[in-house]
């Protein structure tokens, strides 16, 4: 399933009921890096319990779309700028 602009707690509700059901999910959200993403309450289920195999951080350092990173189900990066 892909699903864009995931917030607070009904959307990670319901990403994390597809998640225990097999469904693999590819998902968008705001934030300037995964420093700022690990603080948001909502998604704190959804990172312990390794809903997504990957995390890729997105800029508009060399115009839209630009990719900063690219880190895996425990953070460590596998690609960064």
């Amino acid at each position: 399933i892909f699903t864009d602009e995931l917030s607070g707690d009904a959307d990670a509700n319901a990403v994390l009921m597809a998640s225990s059901c097999g469904i693999k999910l590819v998902a968008t959200v705001h934030a300037s890096d995964t420093v700022q993403l690990k603080k948001k309450q909502s998604f704190q289920k959804m990172i312990d319990e390794k809903v997504f195999e990957r995390y890729i951080v997105l800029s508009s350092a060399n115009g839209p779309g630009t990719i900063d990173g690219v880190f895996d189900e425990k953070f460590s990066c596998l690609f960064c700028r």
